[in-house]
């Protein structure tokens, strides 16, 4: 009967239950409910063998095993409790068994870690062994946030950094802070014979022993935790300062350890060093360098064919007495060991000793260009650039090496012995010179390509960052920038002319004096002022420079760089005919890496083109316009480009480390705070009332020291937050970016290729084309703009985070840095004013390098007295 009675209370889903679900819960339940239900039932043995508990006590029958648990025993015993020298073996055994839980508890608590951490230490994560490895940092020496509180604090052999030491500002400090402490500890004694008056009078009021407010449990306790935090120790500081250095120093080496297991994980893992790389542009600016070497080939063969001098292209350095070598055989590397690692300069001439004045008596019959270098790393991206270009001269000079560079050689030299033999100067071809560029890209594209590959081999973590501690966790993304910036600087500086041939300057020359504004067809023509034909003194001369005009200008006939549009013409110099608006090839490059690059191009681009306006300003445009406005319309283009790449390569890369430098700060102005604060804190402990150790009155002083521990590695996670949600806010900008500005300029779809998202390119001549360099101007700007918003929104994190974090355990204390200002606050204003400034003055410049130009020439043309 029985057994029927049992069976009928079970029920179907009973039975499901047990034979379908785990019962983890249950068991746990079960075990925590009977498992230490006899535990809670010794401790009350002993705690009745010291008379806390009463004889006849319910917790001390063994019928009740299981009706209550070790919280109950303890909270029953506390109760009881009677703190007093009289009873102090109740008090030893009472705390004697509240230890044995808390490591019973904390035991468990291990348990659980080390068993859910095995399969991250399978994956990759190197669990830390001890304490040593969470809160005690390895390395110290070189700890830049160590080294702070070393050098705010000056506290001898604590924090461990190399920069430790006492000076007079740090010995005054500790003697200002030991008066301070010792004036509150006085304070404290103060507030405590308060209490005891308080006290007695409550008894007196109320019948009871201590009054009614008195917690016979916690006043105690928090009387003697309360002078034990105000007592001196050493340096002047007394417990509880010291309790907030050890919080600062142990939460500073929980983030370096954070931060170094990072960076081993990131370094294993997922470093996508392909993305840390943007490839540059190929430069659009090969013509100037196509049209040098092509004069300079037809000015060898003129040379050799009238004077009999054989022309060399010369390694030439003007220092150390002057000396030379031959370009041909001289490579890269000892090119550069002759100019110890200095820009290079190529003098194509012949030795002569009439010469003097030139370096090494190396003449420039024609030409000199200069090929500025940007690294001497062999291993780098840039110096793979730099070599290319170095070669390509070579193969420019040296007939044989390239078809297409000797078709136009032949070309040169067919005009320069027409016009010297007075015969009829045959038809340019026209695709010579679209070849010509063509084989200069296809000779430094590869180039570009292996540059960009090795530029990328040297983007890992350098183990020395990482001695810096987590206080140097924000230097790394500022190598993003300089990476990029290196490789785009190599990439632009494509070897630039310093002299043409000497017949074609000194024909130059005289046209600016005498000319108020000269074209760039007619720079070098034999055409002074009024038609008279006497430039120069003998008829070779005379017909050499006639020919070379002839070749220079079978580069200046070309047309397909124009558009009859000033503006346009004007942005396509600017940004050049591909433009610097288009980042399509890099699309999965880290955003970081694309606006370093867009920006260091842009401030190259700007530098340059700043000298070109200040250069028309100088000699005029061929009479377009006055120079003055020329000049003028040059330079404001360049400032709005230059503010542009300032923004794009220095201040978006730079507000990582900006923001995390004041974040470092504000943690040690914070520990400065808790320095004064926490003897207040101290004295916060003592009251007569209330429940736990901290009572309703120092309860936020304790958080506000948990924050001091927790904020260093809460900015670490901020900083990732914020790189990692720039990064990706960026990159699906790029995504939308090309179709709305395409939208946004009305363009057909049909004819205008995004990105290679459409059916075909705008037409030479339509409006699609002629908006097309503007509309990269204006976009760019815009771009920029953007950029900057999502990073200033973005990178507030890494001060946002920490500053916010506790109100997950639902603490509304506000820290110290709650209330310090946004760091880079107003720094766009400051930009915009600083752009302002910048293009007045460099309209100034050229405005005043104009004037100065036409006073020279007007001195030059005025007869002597």
């Amino acid at each position: 009967m029985i057994g029927l009675a049992v069976l009928s209370q079970i029920k179907k889903s009973d039975v499901a239950k047990y034979f379908l679900l785990p019962q983890i819960l249950p068991r746990f339940q079960t075990f925590f409910q009977n498992g230490f239900g006899h535990l809670a039932y010794f401790m009350a043995l002993v705690f009745r063998a010291v008379n806390i508990l009463p004889s006849n006590h319910a917790y001390l029958s063994s019928v009740n095993i299981g009706r209550f648990g070790v919280h109950h025993v303890i909270t029953e015993a506390a109760q009881h409790l009677k703190f007093s020298m009289k009873h102090i073996d109740q008090v030893i055994i009472f705390f004697a068994l509240l230890a044995g839980v808390v490591i019973l508890v904390g035991q468990f608590l291990i348990f659980l870690v080390i068993m859910f951490s095995n399969p991250a230490k399978a994956a990759g994560f190197n669990a830390p062994a001890g304490f040593n490895q969470f809160f005690i940092t390895a390395a110290p020496q070189e700890d830049l946030a160590l080294r702070l509180l070393d050098e705010v604090f000056g506290i001898p052999n604590f924090f461990g950094s190399n920069y430790a030491g006492t000076t007079p500002f740090h010995t005054g400090l500790h003697g200002l802070l030991q008066l301070y402490s010792t004036a509150l500890l006085v304070v404290g004694a103060i507030i405590l014979a308060y209490m005891i008056f308080a006290v007695v009078a409550e008894t007196a009021q109320s019948g009871t022993p201590f009054g009614k407010r008195y917690n016979h449990v916690w006043a105690p306790i928090r009387l003697v935790a309360a002078f034990g935090l105000l007592i001196p120790v050493q340096y002047g500081f007394n417990s509880a300062q010291w309790v907030t250095l050890y919080a600062a120093k142990f939460g500073s080496a929980f983030a370096t350890n954070g931060w170094i297991e990072f960076n081993n994980t990131l370094n294993r893992t997922f470093l996508e060093q392909n993305e840390a790389i943007a490839t540059p542009e190929t430069p659009s600016n090969f013509r100037d360098l196509a049209q040098f070497m092509t004069v300079a080939n037809g000015c060898f063969d003129a040379y050799i064919d009238k004077y009999q001098i054989t022309i060399d292209p010369y390694l030439v350095k003007a220092i150390d007495g002057g000396v030379s070598q031959l370009l041909l055989p001289t490579d890269y590397q000892g090119a550069l060991d002759f100019f110890n690692d200095d820009d290079i300069t190529i003098r194509f001439g012949a030795a002569n000793a009439a010469h003097k004045a030139n370096s090494a008596n190396i003449f420039p019959y024609c030409g000199e260009l200069t090929l500025q270098t940007t690294d001497a790393d062999p291993n780098s991206g840039a110096f793979i650039i730099n070599e290319a270009y170095y070669n390509l001269i070579k193969d420019m000079w040296d007939f044989g090496r390239n078809a297409a560079f000797d078709q136009v050689t032949l070309e040169a030299v067919n005009i320069v012995d027409a016009v010297l033999t007075h015969a009829v100067v045959p038809p340019p071809n026209p695709t010579l010179r679209e070849n010509m560029i063509n084989a200069m890209q296809a000779e430094i594209d590869p180039e570009i390509a292996n540059a960009v590959a090795a530029q990328r081999a040297q983007v890992i973590v350098d183990p020395t960052l990482l001695t810096y501690g987590w206080g140097g966790a924000a230097i790394w993304y500022n190598k993003i920038a300089q990476y990029n910036g290196q490789i785009v600087s190599a990439a632009l500086n494509v070897p630039t002319v310093r002299y043409h041939a000497y017949v074609l300057e000194f024909a130059k020359a005289k046209n600016l004096i005498e000319n108020a504004n000269t074209s760039e067809r007619g720079e070098f023509d034999n055409d002074v002022k009024g038609g008279q034909n006497t430039i120069f003194d003998n008829t070779v001369d005379e017909g050499i420079h006639k020919a070379l005009v002839q070749v220079n200008n079978f580069w200046i006939e070309d047309k397909s760089e124009t558009t009859n549009n000033i503006f346009i013409d004007t942005v396509n110099l600017l940004f050049g005919t591909k433009g610097l608006f288009d980042m399509c090839e890099n699309e999965q490059i880290h955003p970081l890496a694309q606006i370093s690059g867009l920006g260091k191009s842009l401030m190259e681009t700007s530098v340059r083109n700043i000298g070109l306006g200040a250069l028309f300003g100088a000699i005029g445009l061929g009479g377009v316009a006055p120079s003055a406005a020329i000049s003028s319309f040059f330079i404001t283009i360049a400032s709005i480009t230059i503010m542009i790449g300032f923004i794009l390569y220095y201040v978006v890369p730079f507000m990582p480390f900006l923001y995390f430098l004041f974040a470092l700060g504000g943690w040690v102005k914070g520990i400065f705070e808790a320095m004064v604060g926490v003897p207040l804190w101290a004295l916060a402990h003592l009251r007569i009332d209330g429940n736990g150790l901290a009572g309703e009155a120092a309860l936020n002083g304790y958080f506000l020291i948990f924050e001091i521990f927790v904020r260093p590695i809460m900015i670490v996670f901020g900083l990732l937050a914020a790189i990692s949600i720039f990064g990706a806010m960026v990159t699906v900008l790029h995504d939308v970016f090309f179709l709305a500005v395409s939208n946004l300029s009305g363009f057909d779809a049909e004819n205008v290729s995004v990105c290679g998202q459409s059916n075909g390119t705008a037409q030479v001549g339509s409006l699609e084309y002629l908006r097309g360099p503007i509309d990269e101007l204006f976009f760019t700007v815009v771009y920029a703009i953007l950029v900057y918003m999502i990073g200033m929104g973005c990178f507030k994190m890494i001060d946002q985070i920490p500053n916010q974090i506790l109100r997950w355990m639902g603490i509304g204390i506000s820290t110290f840095n709650d209330q310090a200002g946004e760091p880079a606050e107003g720094l766009t204003s400051r930009i915009a004013v600083g752009g302002s400034v910048l293009g007045g003055q460099l309209q100034g410049a050229g405005s005043a390098l104009a004037g100065s130009a036409s006073g020279l020439a007007r001195a030059a043309n005025t007869p002597a007295k």
